[in-house]
């Protein structure tokens, strides 16, 4: 005969928190960042967007096509 197959969902789940009627976030250790995490972010963090820049695309021509109605 066949056995039983298993759940493949996770039995151990976090439980829903409610404190005051609202939910919490069920995972500890979160803390909001501080004013020294945010100037570290703005000032150091490297920009890895790959847009050029105003005065690199005043230097080349961007084609223009004409519309037709």
């Amino acid at each position: 005969m066949a056995e039983a197959v298993s759940d493949p969902l996770p039995v151990s789940l976090n439980p829903i928190v409610l404190k005051n009627g609202c939910y919490e976030n069920p995972w500890k250790g979160f803390k909001f960042p501080g004013l020294g995490g945010l100037l570290k972010f703005i000032f150091i963090s490297k920009d890895n967007s790959n847009i050029p820049r105003s005065q690199e695309l005043d230097k080349t021509l961007l084609p223009v096509e004409k519309t037709y109605f």
